[in-house]
């Protein structure tokens, strides 16, 4: 799908990016894209207009960060 490939292109060639791909492909999909913290803005304000210019649609895209996943909480009172 040229719409989810073309966003790890642009990251393919980004310094800022350590790694992107393509998840979820057969149900609309998405990319991952681990970017440097310093990096962020820069890179979703070039992808967003190289993605405009090329299928006439905005990207849209989440900003997030690591956690340490799923832990088991106690709830007792």
């Amino acid at each position: 799908m040229p719409e989810l490939d073309f966003p790890v292109e642009i990251a393919e060639n980004d310094p800022s990016v350590l790694g992107a791909r393509m998840m979820g492909g057969g149900f609309g999909g998405c990319t991952l894209n681990l970017i440097h913290e310093d990096g962020i803005e820069e890179f979703v304000e070039k992808a967003s207009k190289a993605y405009k210019e090329k299928f006439g649609i905005n990207l849209s895209y989440f900003v997030t960060v690591p956690s340490q996943g799923t832990s088991i909480m106690d709830m007792a009172y």
